[in-house]
């Protein structure tokens, strides 16, 4: 299991070891962590290289089997979707929300 711990410190969201970025299987569970009330994030996905007018808002580009949260939260526990065997490993664009800051990593998701 990966975790992604969020922070912030001098008005800028630390997001893990790595900015936030993520390289992982397929099945994979991705947890995002933070502690505090002011600390409470939201989390948008949009898959790179396909381009929508929704991008970053599009429920088909969420990469988890769970559902996204409706409202900022202090913990997120997804499992990255099950690729198919002829699909190709999706890149995801994704931002970290905590208040009005905001973060853009990547998740590469491998087989």
């Amino acid at each position: 299991m990966i975790t992604i711990k969020i922070d912030v410190r001098d008005g800028k969201i630390v997001c893990g070891g790595h900015g936030g970025h993520v390289r992982a299987a397929h099945q994979s569970v991705i947890t995002w962590t933070s502690t505090g009330e002011d600390k409470k994030f939201q989390l948008e996905f949009s898959r790179l290289g396909v381009e929508t007018a929704d991008s970053g808002v599009n429920p088909g580009d969420w990469p988890f089997q769970e559902p996204a949260p409706s409202e900022p939260v202090n913990t997120f526990k997804g499992t990255l979707k099950k690729l198919a065997a002829d699909g190709l490993p999706p890149v995801y664009k994704y931002n970290v929300r905590v208040g009005k800051l905001f973060l853009d990593p990547i998740v590469i998701v491998d087989r």
